[in-house]
């Protein structure tokens, strides 16, 4: 094409600003332009940032890093919704570390989880904070179902870093509707631990928690407050320890930060289990001070007897199923 004349009102000259950014918008765009250019493309690359984030705010110190943090993750003029983002850090191969003896345990490292959101939460709790953050998260327009769920989560969190396990249980209840019965998917996942030679039981998540109070928290408790105890036993009483003493405190060896965790979010279940081992214990302890020796007697009886009992239920519901169970033709989908 030649010879090609542009008419209208151009300008004969452009100012020295102008000519120094071509390409430089001539008007600073509307939130709701900045916006839109967010949702359509910049979230896009919000998602594939994590790492940059984590990196460039942990070199911060922590109001400085807690202001960066909350402009990332909460709404704002360039962006609408929460981000809630994360990945894993790459998971290096095991490396080998020289020990004694035959054991070779190895290790990896890596598989960090990086989320901007659980920074923020977990620096704000340190700061002191946690009051301020939920606030303007619960000032966050949620007209957007999206937005509403991602406002949920982050409150999750921060009833969470605050020990508020009633109402992060309500914000995850929330966030995790119940849903229609599907036979047809429940007998598929039946048949698949079936096939694999599992005794499937089926419980309410009440009824799961109420029974698993008593065979495994409460237990758990117990044995950490006897070794707890143990302070003040003579220091040389250890050295009589036998077979007795390994079996009725090994499970007291168990993590402590996570049996706190466990034993704390099930205290509803667990308060009756531990209770009534108390009001046992008391009985047991009256009886021996007293030296009612019929009284120990019965009571010890009583509790073989209960364990008989749990045994013989076990045996009787928990056989393994037949081998035609296990190759049988899968569900139909």
């Amino acid at each position: 094409v030649r010879n090609v004349v542009l008419t209208g009102d151009w300008p004969k000259t452009l100012a020295p600003e102008v000519s120094a950014n071509l390409i430089a918008p001539t008007r600073q765009p509307l939130v709701e332009e900045r916006r839109r250019l967010a949702s359509a493309f910049e979230e896009k690359f919000a998602a594939a940032s994590i790492d940059s984030v984590i990196e460039r705010t942990r070199a911060l110190e922590p109001a400085q890093r807690y202001t960066a943090l909350a402009d990332w993750v909460l709404p704002n003029d360039d962006h609408v919704a929460l981000r809630l983002y994360s990945e894993f850090a790459p998971a290096d191969s095991p490396v080998a570390k020289p020990v004694r003896g035959d054991r070779n345990p190895r290790t990896r490292t890596g598989g960090e989880l990086l989320s901007p959101a659980v920074e923020l939460v977990s620096l704000a709790a340190s700061l002191g904070k946690l009051e301020e953050l939920e606030q303007r998260t619960q000032g966050v327009e949620d007209s957007l179902p999206l937005v509403a769920r991602q406002k949920q989560a982050l409150l999750g969190l921060i009833a969470i870093a605050r020990n508020d396990t009633a109402h992060a249980a309500a914000q995850i209840k929330a966030l995790t509707p119940a849903r229609p019965a599907n036979p047809a998917a429940e007998e598929r996942v039946l048949w698949l631990w079936r096939a694999l030679g599992a005794r499937v039981l089926r419980r309410s998540a009440a009824r799961h928690d109420e029974e698993v109070a008593w065979v495994s928290h409460a237990p758990h408790a117990l044995a950490f407050a006897f070794a707890a105890a143990l302070a003040d036993a003579p220091a040389s009483a250890r050295e009589l320890a036998g077979p007795g003493f390994r079996d009725f405190t090994r499970i007291a060896g168990s993590d402590p930060a996570m049996w706190a965790d466990i034993l704390v979010s099930n205290k509803q279940a667990l308060a009756g289990p531990l209770l009534a081992a108390a009001e046992r214990a008391a009985a047991l302890a009256r009886a021996i001070e007293s030296g009612d020796a019929a009284a120990v007697t019965k009571l010890l009886f009583s509790a073989r007897a209960q364990l008989a009992a749990g045994e013989t239920l076990a045996r009787s519901g928990g056989a393994i199923p037949e081998t035609t169970a296990a190759k049988s033709a899968a569900p139909k989908e």
